[in-house]
């Protein structure tokens, strides 16, 4: 849209940029006015033509006809038909004017800057431009890069102009790629339409608004081996802010910009189809973008044009080819920065399947990174099956670049294959920061019983090599059936008639490198109406070296990994224990089995503890602290903890290397406590 709204700019200076006066203006001036401008072009390697010239002082009308302009590069076509310009006033510091322009039967033909041998045409039956401001002669353009001379022309010229408004009742166009090239398929070809194109308050190289009332799009793709035809279109497109100044730079020689340069302030569409046939295969009721921008020094038209043959390349398993791609792809993913892409009302049809997703958010991509990708409201259904549905469901911190990179370093290596996993493993930790998940709800079986998760999020970083040293895990009340199938504990809730129960769960892990310390606080889990468990831990004297590992260390020299963790001690442990019901579940149903009194059974655990503590304490005398603790517990059911912490450094291998867990015991001070339940 932008090379029609540029062109019709420079047939308008053709056409009204040769008037030198209001009295003298007469109809063999006026011929050879027009003349010169034309001339000047054929100067500059093109073929440019004309029919006719007239101009009638009543109203001060300027009439070209039967324009024909060739550009000296091949591909570059400009025809019209007719301009009519209306109240031309003399010029007057090297600017004209004209209160409307006229332009009918417009053809534009061109090649793409971006993809060699692609031909786009443009064909508009009527044009009509009111306030027309610009200048009188083809403006001086400062060198640039040759690759793109006949656009930057173009560009240079529509920063000149000012249009109060344009109007473009139909618009049409076709794209012809290249023909196939040996082994290279030839991409499909396309057609557009655009009608009721509307552009206003343009000056400076920008547009304050562009509207289009529908937009149509044809094309040809491959499904199921079958080629058939699609085609998209879209109703009520606007767009506002648009710059075409960071674009103009994109052609410069060498194109520079401290950071990303907005283009679009926002874009955005009613409704979104795409269809084959009678069927949409895609539709939403809205999209929308903000700031969209780019920087000119990073995302060059060379770079992009080398992407783009790149691209066009037979698919290949050469790693080479693959990491070529990615050098050239990642600078141009550094030069795009968009800050919220949403997607409404969406509806993906799948042969019987349907999914409808409220909204599709993307939300602050700069740098290769997107922070994050939420989806809201989502239901997707099997034919015969309820449906499956989920509040929102989000990606953070999303690394386009680290993907790629990580593609590239695996590519470029002949390693062993489980290096390459590691890799992997290592590429998808590094290339999000985490994932959050709400309300999501699903079929269980085929009796109807559903399975559900209110909320539950995983997120790490603060990489320093191969692990992250920050790791936090939540899960809030994932509820599902349950069966005596299922075994302890649900087999105890199952026998108290529940047929359902929920489990939460929390895990923080962080490493401190400055205090050399591992630490889980906490990590707990809460079956519903049965209990909860609550773990505190610490390892220290744990080396910055494990965390920087590389894949390659682990895999090739995984002993003198181990070695560094041989001096790792552990630190201070506390468990905490909250009675929810199962206590008691499990006494009275350990009692009926026994044939005894709920009671009877209690008294009887707790002599057996008291004489288990008689003989720990006899190792470490804190057990006979904590055997009275946990007898209370018994009595009781509440709350119970322990805390067991090192009486000196000790070495988490020499424990694990302890047989006897009196001998465990004996290293550790133990306190305990009992209570009700909080």
């Amino acid at each position: 849209m932008k090379k029609v709204i540029i062109t019709v700019a420079v047939i308008a200076v053709l056409g009204v940029g040769g008037y030198f006066g209001f009295d003298r203006f007469v109809q063999m001036r006026a011929r050879n006015d027009v003349e010169t401008v034309f001339a000047s072009l054929r100067q500059k390697g093109a073929q440019a033509s004309y029919k006719d010239v007239a101009f009638t002082l009543s109203g001060r009308r300027l009439t070209v006809t039967g324009i024909e302009i060739t550009g000296p590069a091949a591909g570059q076509q400009v025809k019209l038909e007719r301009l009519d310009a209306q109240e031309v006033t003399s010029p007057s510091g090297g600017t004209v004017q004209a209160k409307s322009v006229e332009l009918t039967g417009l053809s534009v033909a061109v090649t793409d800057p971006l993809a060699a041998q692609t031909k786009v045409t443009y064909s508009a039956p009527q044009v009509s431009l009111v306030g027309y401001s610009g200048p009188d002669r083809m403006p001086a353009v400062p060198p640039g890069s040759k690759a793109t001379q006949a656009l930057r022309d173009g560009l240079v010229l529509f920063g000149a102009v000012r249009i109060d408004s344009v109007s473009i009742p139909k618009l049409s166009g076709d794209v012809t790629p290249p023909p196939a090239q040996g082994d290279k398929p030839a991409a499909a070809p396309s057609s557009f339409t655009y009608e009721a194109l509307t552009a206003s308050g343009i000056g400076e190289g920008r547009i304050a608004e562009l509207k289009v009332g529908k937009m149509l799009v044809s094309t040809t793709t491959v499904i199921e081996a079958t080629t058939v035809p699609v085609v998209v279109d879209v109703a009520d497109l606007r767009a506002s802010g648009i710059d075409t100044g960071p674009i103009r730079m994109l052609t410069d020689a060498e194109p520079k910009a401290s950071s990303p340069l907005p283009i679009y302030e926002k874009i955005s569409t009613g409704a979104y189809r795409l269809r084959h046939k009678e069927t949409n295969l895609f539709s939403a009721g809205s999209l929308s973008a903000q700031r969209v921008a780019i920087n000119p020094e990073k995302l060059s038209i060379e770079r992009l044009q080398q992407l783009s043959a790149l691209a066009q390349q037979p698919p290949s398993d050469d790693p080479k080819q693959v990491v070529a791609i990615v050098e050239r792809t990642l600078p141009v993913i550094d030069g795009f920065a968009v800050g919220q892409i949403s997607v409404n009302d969406i509806t993906l049809a799948e042969k019987d399947a349907a999914v409808k997703i409220a909204a599709m958010n993307m939300k602050g991509f700069v740098d290769g990174r997107l922070e994050t990708l939420e989806v809201l409201g989502l239901t997707s259904q099997l034919p015969g099956e309820k449906p499956s549905t989920v509040k929102r469901a989000a990606i953070l911190g999303l690394s386009l670049k680290s993907i790629l990179e990580q593609s590239a370093a695996m590519a470029s290596k002949d390693d062993k294959n489980e290096l390459i996993a590691l890799n992997a493993s290592a590429a998808v930790l590094k290339s999000f920061s985490g994932f959050e998940l709400e309300g999501l709800e699903a079929p269980y079986d085929a009796n109807g019983k559903m399975v559900s998760i209110e909320k539950m999020s995983l997120s790490w970083g603060d990489f320093t090599g191969l692990l992250p040293t920050r790791v936090a895990f939540r899960l809030d009340k994932v509820s599902g059936p349950i069966s005596a199938e299922d075994g302890e504990p649900f087999s105890y809730l199952a026998a108290a008639g529940m047929d359902r129960t929920s489990i939460s769960s929390v895990l923080n892990l962080s490493y401190d490198a400055n205090a050399r310390s591992l630490a889980l606080a906490p990590a707990s889990l809460e079956l519903e109406k049965a209990f909860s468990a609550k773990i505190e831990a610490r390892l220290e004297n744990v080396p910055k070296d494990v965390f920087d590992a590389a894949p390659q260390d682990v895999m090739n020299n995984p002993t003198a990994i181990l070695a560094k963790l041989q001096n790792v001690t552990a630190g201070a442990l506390s468990v905490t224990v909250t009675d929810l019901g199962l206590a008691n579940l499990m006494l009275k149903q350990q009692a009926e089995l026994a044939g005894v009194e709920p009671e009877d059974l209690r008294s009887e655990l707790i002599s057996g503890i008291q004489m288990g503590t008689q003989d720990a304490a006899t190792v470490n005398p804190d057990a006979a602290a904590v055997g009275e603790a946990i007898a209370a517990f018994v009595k009781a059911p509440g709350t119970i903890t322990v805390t067991l912490t090192p009486k000196r450094p000790l070495p988490v291998a020499s424990l694990l290397s302890l047989d006897d867990p009196f001998d465990a015991l004996a290293a550790f001070k133990m306190t305990a406590t009992a209570g009700p339940r909080p």
